[in-house]
């Protein structure tokens, strides 16, 4: 089914409220923005989160897995996602950070502007 459809219902609910490791394969910009809003309540820092698709680009530029994430990151300036592992040609995982927390070891935001 659509995800808005398969995992919509289980936000409402709660579960499952500990990911380690969120594995994203949506391929698609819409899917994985709805992947991205299931998963904002549910990170913390620490958690790995993996994007089968995040190097896919369309002809006309940055699209799909990346271009959600990258959404995701300007409306949510609490998260900064690390680069962590790269795998394949297409995949990229990366570690959730809570900028407040980054702040309060440096006395400075650190930052990672995913590109």
């Amino acid at each position: 089914g659509f995800y808005e459809d398969t995992i919509g219902p289980a936000s409402a609910d709660g579960a499952p409220e500990r990911i380690a490791l969120a594995y994203v394969d949506c391929d698609l910009h819409s899917s994985t923005a709805v992947v991205l809003r299931f998963l904002e309540p549910r990170l913390r820092p620490g958690m790995l989160v993996a994007f089968d698709d995040y190097f896919c680009h369309s002809l006309a530029g940055i699209s799909g897995e990346r271009m959600a994430m990258l959404e995701f990151l300007a409306r949510n300036p609490r998260w900064n996602f690390l680069p962590y592992v790269r795998f394949g040609w297409h995949g990229q995982s990366f570690i959730v950070e809570d900028r407040s927390s980054l702040t309060a070891v440096s006395g400075t935001p650190a930052t990672f502007e995913p590109g």
